[in-house]
């Protein structure tokens, strides 16, 4: 039987709406090379991802239950929609993330990750960060 390489095509030859959704279920990925890779509406449940440079990866929608991720470089990727709880991402740079302020809520991280996130939750926040010795804060927009 040949393999699918593709989305499933009706009998009338159009292509089907939908690809199907990818599972994985512990799995392990090391040392993989896969900027602006898609793992878009994946579960990857409890899996690890270790060493891996997935810079701008897609995880939009992802279910990503329990994944480990240590020493990879996630920095710019898209977790808007991503379910994380009990994700431990500690020791991957998180920097440039791209995400809704809650988007990272149940996961794990570590106070160096936790500074790279607070400038992006700040400017998602609409706070303003300044040092005292900048002078006056910025006029209030919303006046």
């Amino acid at each position: 039987m040949p393999r699918s390489t593709g989305p499933s095509s009706s009998a009338a030859g159009s292509p089907a709406s939908t690809w199907p959704t990818p599972r994985c279920d512990t799995c392990s990925c090391r040392q993989c090379q896969g900027a602006l890779v898609s793992f878009r509406s994946a579960t990857l449940k409890n899996s690890r991802l270790e060493d891996c440079a997935l810079a701008e990866a897609d995880f939009q929608d992802a279910q990503l239950p329990g994944l480990i991720a240590r020493g990879s470089d996630l920095r710019g990727a898209s977790l808007y929609g991503a379910t994380l709880t009990g994700a431990d991402l500690r020791g991957s740079i998180l920097d440039d993330l791209r995400m809704r302020a809650t988007d990272l809520r149940g996961a794990v991280v570590d106070p160096v990750q936790l500074v790279a996130i607070a400038r992006t939750l700040a400017s998602l926040l609409g706070i303003t960060v300044g040092d005292v010795r900048e002078g006056p804060p910025p006029p209030d927009r919303a006046a």
